[in-house]
């Protein structure tokens, strides 16, 4: 099967906090020991972090040793549908699509660890759509201290 090519422009947006605050609140609680006070706090460490960051372009490097996503290795979308099947989970794919045909899409959203290796938060279902369509994703990248 050969691949499609997205030949658009595509404007990246970097989507509101409040808009991704449940992926933040999730990738607070994954890197804490279950102490609701440490938890807060990287909940808020990430929200004050994200602020600060900006968009960047993905290289495949980084893309390829991402954590918490495998979108790297999507290169379908028979494999994008079995993902979610595979784990149980609803996805619009559709209405994520239509970004795409909005050439406005937002953003992925990562922190970097501290051995530099990148964590997935937020836009999965985004980051293996690029990979499908053959488009360079740009992503917000968070430092921390991890």
């Amino acid at each position: 099967m050969s691949k499609i090519k997205f030949t658009g422009i595509i404007f990246w947006v970097k989507e509101q906090y409040e808009n991704e605050r449940g992926e933040f609140e999730r990738a607070g609680r994954a890197v804490s020991n279950k102490n609701n006070k440490i938890i807060q706090e990287n909940i808020t460490y990430l929200k004050d972090s994200y602020k600060k960051s900006n968009i960047v372009s993905l290289s495949d490097q980084a893309w390829q040793k991402m954590q918490n996503t495998d979108s790297w290795k999507t290169d379908t979308f028979t494999k994008i549908l079995n993902a979610f099947s595979n784990n149980n989970e609803k996805r619009d794919i559709g209405r994520i699509l239509s970004q795409f045909e909005m050439e406005r899409i937002k953003c992925p959203i990562a922190y970097k660890r501290d051995d530099n290796v990148l964590v997935l938060i937020a836009g999965n279902t985004r980051l293996m759509l690029c990979r499908v369509l053959g488009i360079r994703p740009h992503i917000v990248i968070i430092d921390t201290d991890w």
